[in-house]
Parts: C-alpha cells; structure tokens; sequence
C-alpha cells in the first residue's frame, strides 16, 4: 500500500479554516461581478442586509437568553394566586383576607402560639 493520496495530518487548521472562508467570500464576490443585472447598489445593499440580519439575530438571541437568567435569578413575575408549589390557591369566600386575619391578632395570640398553643 502507497501513502499517495493519503492527507497531510500536520496542518494548521485554522490556516486552513481562514483560507477556505475566504475564498467562500471570494466565490461570493465574483457571483455579484460576474450577474450583469446585478448592480454595485444590489451588492451593497444585500451585504448590508446581511450584517443587520446577523445583529437582529443576536439581539432577539440576547433578549432571550436574558429573560432565562432573570428567571434563574428569581426575577419573574408573581401570581398570588398560585402557591410556590405552582398549585391554584383555592378562594374561600368565608375567609377573611390576610389582612383582616392579621388584624384580628393580638400580642396575647402571638404568644399562644409561640408557646405551642393553638389560635
């Protein structure tokens, strides 16, 4: 067995990858010189149509992935109608709100309860 044909494995492949990008913006280039309907005005616009795409890209990748750290860092909005637990909080209309309830409390109730006795 021969070793022609067989690729070189000590190559610098971002050498490489470099060449190879541009000569994909070459191939690029020449499509626009080369179309006679196509004018340098084209060629500007869609380049620049293309680097704006690329930012709006970014911009919508970067709102999102800043909506999903916000919620890992506990900035999300908040439902009272739902527990933590993410359950419904059932509405009891016999139940006074929490602020009635809490009114009703007096010092000596506080102290019940830290004794272990019921409310």
């Amino acid at each position: 067995m021969t070793i022609e044909g067989r690729p070189e494995l000590n190559v610098d492949w971002n050498a490489e990858y470099a060449k190879q990008r541009k000569n994909r913006l070459q191939d690029s280039v020449d499509e626009y010189l080369q179309d006679e309907q196509v004018s340098t005005l084209t060629f500007y616009h869609d380049l620049r149509d293309c680097i704006e795409e690329i930012i709006s890209y970014h911009e919508r990748n970067k709102q999102k992935a800043q909506g999903m750290l916000d919620l890992i860092l506990g900035h999300r909005p908040v439902d009272f109608n739902y527990d933590a637990g993410g359950m419904k909080i059932p509405v009891d209309s016999d139940t006074p709100n929490t602020y009635e309830y809490a009114a009703n409390i007096t010092l000596s109730d506080i102290n019940k309860f830290q004794r272990g006795q019921t409310l």
